[in-house]
């Protein structure tokens, strides 16, 4: 080749970089904007989706995060606290030092961040049109984007990047021209394993699939087995850096993170003297013991998640076959985002368009494996995560988006293909670009630009909380539903009840007392969970705990325990109902939804008929949490119970129900203000927003 078609071949490749950079760019772009117009949204009702300057957050998980920011700026070590609490903290100088408001503004940043290490991917594999592609169609896809939609601050925002970051560095370790660059690629996949732990803690096991990935990569690729064995202990070592780095307790883990970089460097130090083929092989033996010494006694645990985890592909848990031998009711059956749906179900759940062009690109990421295997394989762990949504929880789709684009870019290089007649390779990529652009406009970019996430506890119950706390001891703790709980922690209240790992026993006592109709049932509730209930995770005996529960002499420990109610338990209170109304006995349960929003009446006043075909025994007109008007129709004793819940002239809700729920102990303390003076005393109002009781000692 002559020095001048060289040149131009130079120059067609960093063209092509540049205009691939520059589609990078798009997608990044697209990612930050899509998020951050909801914004326009939000700041046209401040009082819902604001307190003051601190913006309210989509998920009730994002108080957690920080909860634990708190902590690292109250003394707590940076690697003792979750990365994501951490950068929270780093970031909040820019915001005023409002943690809240820095933990806001990362989802718009932090959730398209996966674009980088994905693109260069497929870049670097030679499929620079499925990366584009896997690019913008993941990062709103319909899932993944509303898991990391605005407000959305979770560990789902890099729960993408760092397996792509690792990925890409197995692929560049892989593909390396030099055994240098091998070693130098394998150290940073141990980092970005390392980084990954620290963010998604208590999923180590991330760390042995991917140690397993990258030594048989470096097989698929040729790799000298010399290289592979330091290649594998070099990112051992650095997978295990944010643990190394913490308190010098951990002295066995610190020996043989130093003896296992030693004898990677005595490998590669004498790889070539025929003398030291014993030595090598004895200390290959020795390194292997202590690998698999430590993996399997400090490690047993996360070994032991593996193995449920890959479970899961075999078995399903869904509500409807739920069977129970004298235990409590978890709540994750009645959270959608744990629940198991049909394959047609997740399908639709990947892109806006429906599931028909989730069909095409997950077929397309099919034929990608088949033609591109070796590079596949190392994206393969995630992929089968994703796939898990279709035996397990529904949320597990959100991994699935950056793979079924890739597909359908993949498939659309190919058909690109014929062209190549017509142009040449530059062109025929910037066409690919284009036609994976057009199709992301046409199909997802309007639902996804006009998607505005639900916001359960909204800036009128944030500033309900803050009023509560000014009323109440500081020793106070809270009988409310676990929604709330992290957010009323990270306004430092106390509760029994919160999103965290808590025991199946305190879920099912909470939901019994808010659902039961005797008032004084509820107060021996709380005298049990506040005296009783087991902090462990045993969840058996439930009967006998029951009876010990409901005829426990009344007798508090603690003279300030509160009943909280606020305006999103009516939403959750199906839920609510069905665990606290659990048949211990039954084999078989159906999902029960004996509360319905109405939004449209037509009624027959002379007989009390609801829309057509409803009986209806009163008609209870609620204002201020207080009833107005009642209006009773002696003909229906059995009919339903329609309540019109107002705030001066604007309605509120419009609920129907049946006799049970009327009576339940949460319909009459917060809805209608009945309660048991006896018992409990009000001490704070603001109905429908937030409503607090005083317990009696």
């Amino acid at each position: 080749m002559s020095v001048e078609n060289s040149s131009v071949a130079e120059t067609k490749i960093l063209t092509g970089k540049i205009i691939f950079g520059a589609a990078v760019l798009l997608c990044l772009f697209l990612s930050v904007f899509v998020r951050y117009h909801a914004m326009s949204k939000w700041n046209m009702q401040p009082e819902m989706y604001f307190y003051g300057s601190t913006p309210m957050m989509s998920t009730v998980d994002a108080y957690d995060w920080i909860i634990n920011a708190n902590e690292y700026l109250h003394g707590i070590p940076a690697l003792e606290s979750p990365l994501i609490s951490v950068i929270a903290v780093r970031l909040s100088g820019l915001f005023g030092n409002n943690v809240s408001k820095a933990a806001f503004y990362m989802v718009f940043f932090l959730s398209g961040l996966f674009i980088i290490p994905l693109s260069l991917f497929f870049y670097k594999a030679g499929h620079p049109g499925a990366g584009i592609s896997a690019s913008v169609f993941g990062t709103v896809g319909k899932i993944y984007y509303e898991r990391t939609a605005i407000g959305r601050f979770d560990t789902d925002l890099l729960n993408l990047f760092f397996p792509f970051l690792v990925s890409f560095f197995i692929l560049k370790s892989s593909k390396a021209k030099t055994h240098k660059r091998t070693y130098l690629y394998s150290a940073l996949t141990g980092i970005a394993l390392s980084f990954f732990d620290w963010w998604y803690q208590g999923h180590r096991g991330f760390t042995f699939i991917y140690l397993a990935i990258l030594v048989i990569s470096l097989v698929f690729y040729k790799v000298k087995y010399r290289h592979i064995v330091v290649s594998f202990l070099l990112c051992f070592s650095f997978s295990f850096l944010n643990e190394a780095l913490l308190s010098l307790s951990n002295t066995l883990l610190l020996v043989v993170v130093f003896i296992i970089i030693l004898s990677g460097f005595l490998l590669y130090t004498f790889r070539d003297a025929q003398k030291w083929d014993t030595m090598v092989h004895a200390i290959a033996l020795v390194l292997f013991l202590i690998v698999f010494t430590v993996s399997f006694n400090i490690l047993k645990p996360e070994l032991g998640k593996l193995l449920s985890f890959t479970h899961r592909f075999t078995a399903v848990t869904s509500v409807e076959t739920i069977k129970t031998v004298d235990s409590f009711p978890g709540r994750e059956s009645f959270t959608r985002e744990t629940k198991h749906y049909t394959p047609q179900v997740v399908m639709s759940t990947i892109f806006y368009s429906g599931a028909w062009l989730a069909v095409i690109g997950f077929l397309g990421f099919l034929v990608f494996i088949i033609l591109n295997f070796r590079a596949a394989f190392i994206l393969l762990p995630i992929f089968l995560i994703g796939l898990l949504s279709f035996k397990s929880e529904i949320r597990l789709a959100m991994y699935l988006p950056p793979f079924v684009g890739a597909g359908l870019g993949y498939l659309l290089t190919l058909a690109a293909s014929p062209f190549r007649i017509f142009l040449n390779k530059l062109k025929k990529e910037i066409l690919v670009y284009m036609f994976i652009f057009a199709l992301f406009f046409a199909t997802n970019f309007s639902d996804a630009y006009s998607y505005n996430p639900f916001v359960l506890i909204n800036g009128k119950i944030y500033k309900g909380f803050t009023e509560v706390k000014k009323f109440v001891p500081p020793d106070s703790k809270m009988f409310t539903w676990w929604d709330t709980g992290y957010a009323l922690q990270s306004i430092g209240l106390k509760t029994y009840h919160d999103p965290g790992p808590m025991t199946q026993e305190i879920t099912y006592f909470t939901a019994r007392g808010l659902t039961v109709t005797s008032q004084r049932e509820l107060y021996s509730i709380l005298c049990y969970i506040d005296r009783v209930a087991s902090k462990s995770k045993v969840n058996d005996n439930a009967k006998e705990k029951i009876q010990k529960a409901i005829n426990l002499t009344p007798n508090l420990k603690g003279n300030n325990v509160y009943v909280l109610f606020s305006n999103d338990m009516i939403l959750t209170f199906n839920a609510v109902t069905n665990i606290g109304n659990w048949d211990f006995d039954a084999k078989v349960r159906q999902y029960k939804k004996p509360i319905k929003f109405l939004r449209e009446t037509s009624l027959e006043s002379e007989r009390g008929i609801l829309n057509g075909n409803i009986p209806v025994k009163s008609i209870i007109t609620v204002d201020s949490g207080e009833i107005k008007d009642t209006q009773t129709f002696i003909n229906n004793p059995a009919g339903q119970y329609l309540e019109i819940i107002k705030s001066g002239q604007t309605v509120l809700y419009i609920l129907l129900m049946d006799e049970g729920i009327y009576q339940s102990n949460f319909n009459k303390m917060f809805i209608l203000g009945i309660f048991d003076k006896n018992l409990f005393e009000e001490i704070y109002n603001d109905f429908p927003h937030v409503r607090l009781y005083k317990a009696k000692g």
